[in-house]
């Protein structure tokens, strides 16, 4: 199936897909193509099209897909590529109630951002998360309401480390909040 993508999408779909690889892709519309738009009459008449809340997985079709390896907090570097991914499971702490807005730079478009802070039995620093755009809305937030009171465990899959301000770590295109997280280290903070 065909696939567009414009502006800031290129690069920060760059390293999400792969020339031939199989991908396990949610959150992508799938849009009727306008006869004028097509580049043959023969050509599938539809197009998918990655937003915001677009999610890519790759796929190994003998192993199935790609389950979260998730690292102790105290084990991310704090000198670090800023284009590594990580996945990281821990006790929520803190909830931020609402979404803030950001300007962009220069003149470009608003952002929103939430924060969520977790901990692990890693370290005694928590970890501060920034969600961004789609990721802040209501949906995903509506089942976090109350977690900080009750100390519940959730995942991230996907996170960027982010240094400008101290240690913390940014949502990306791939960022997936994980409310039930299976394995060991899940299990660990679950039962600790």
């Amino acid at each position: 199936m065909r696939g567009t993508l414009f502006g800031d999408q290129i690069e920060a779909f760059e390293d999400a897909l792969q020339y031939l690889g199989e991908y396990d892709i949610s959150a992508a519309t799938i849009k009727f193509i306008d006869e004028k738009w097509r580049t043959g009459l023969d050509q599938f008449p539809y197009q998918m099209t990655f937003g915001s809340r677009t999610v890519i997985q790759p796929v190994d079709p003998e192993l199935g897909p790609v389950l979260p390896n998730y690292q102790l907090i105290a084990a991310i570097p704090r000198a670090v590529d800023p284009d590594e991914r990580y996945d990281v499971v821990g006790v929520v702490l803190y909830v931020e109630d609402e979404p803030r807005r950001v300007e962009g730079k220069d003149g470009g478009r608003d952002s929103l951002v939430r924060e969520i802070i977790i901990t692990d039995q890693s370290c005694d620093q928590p970890l501060s998360i920034s969600l961004w755009n789609d990721l802040t809305e209501a949906r995903y937030f509506d089942r976090l309401k109350n977690w900080a009171d009750s100390f519940q465990v959730i995942g991230f899959r996907a996170l960027k480390p982010y240094t400008r301000r101290g240690f913390s770590m940014n949502s990306s295109m791939s960022t997936r909040i994980i409310y039930e997280p299976k394995g060991e280290r899940a299990r660990v903070l679950q039962t600790g």
